[in-house]
């Protein structure tokens, strides 16, 4: 389940980089529902698949959908996409692996693929850590699901390894947060004059490039 506003924000920034022509073939991976997807039918894209592990659960006419199980990848292929979208799913995979070798699979070269995640990086997230030691959701009042927190080094590191970059990293909201109260919250006010927050927002979307060759 993404946070409110979080699917409008994400088309907002591809649509800004002329990634939502059209005319643009996309798949979304982790499709649900089928809420983002629907988004990007009523904007007007007309080549759209999505995948997921439970597809009863999806509810979108004109759109195909298949059952999938990401942790059982091998290289099975879709067709060719220009863009790829994986929204708050690469958390709850135990493999991450199988996420980008998908996408190299199904990906045009240049193509992009969009991944967003729970954001550990931000000032509260760093201060809930210090003073529980627990990661902000990744601890027993998170969803169980969740098994995987992205570390920005990691990830640069195993997307250079299927042939990605890291073009872009965008913060969600782009200021305040939806997700921390209380003790934390009031900690983060105080210091963030001290202490630096490159990276605020509750999630943090992710653009990497598949290289030309």
């Amino acid at each position: 389940r993404a946070n409110k506003g979080l699917h409008d924000f994400v088309f907002a920034q591809l649509q800004a980089r002329s990634l939502m022509q059209p005319d643009l073939a996309l798949l979304d991976i982790g499709c649900g529902t089928g809420a983002w997807l629907q988004r990007c039918q009523s904007a007007g894209l007309t080549r759209l698949t999505g995948l997921d592990l439970d597809t009863a659960q999806f509810g979108l006419t004109g759109i195909e959908a298949h059952a999938f199980n990401l942790d059982h990848y091998a290289g099975q292929q879709w067709g060719r996409f220009q863009v790829i979208t994986a929204l708050e799913l690469i958390e709850h995979l135990s493999n991450p692996g199988h996420l980008l070798a998908l996408a190299l699979q199904n990906l045009a070269p240049g193509g992009t693929l969009v991944i967003s995640t729970p954001n550990i990086h931000s000032l509260p997230a760093r201060l809930r850590f210090l003073l529980r030691g627990r990661l902000p959701h990744f601890d027993d009042k998170s969803d169980p699901t969740h098994v995987y927190p992205v570390y920005h080094e990691n990830l640069e590191r195993v997307a250079t390894r299927y042939g990605f970059r890291i073009r872009e990293r965008i913060s969600f909201p782009e200021k305040g947060y939806g997700t921390f109260s209380g003790a934390t919250a009031t900690l983060s006010a105080l210091l963030k004059p001290l202490l630096h927050d490159p990276l605020p927002g509750d999630n943090l979307v992710y653009l990497l490039q598949r290289e030309e060759g």
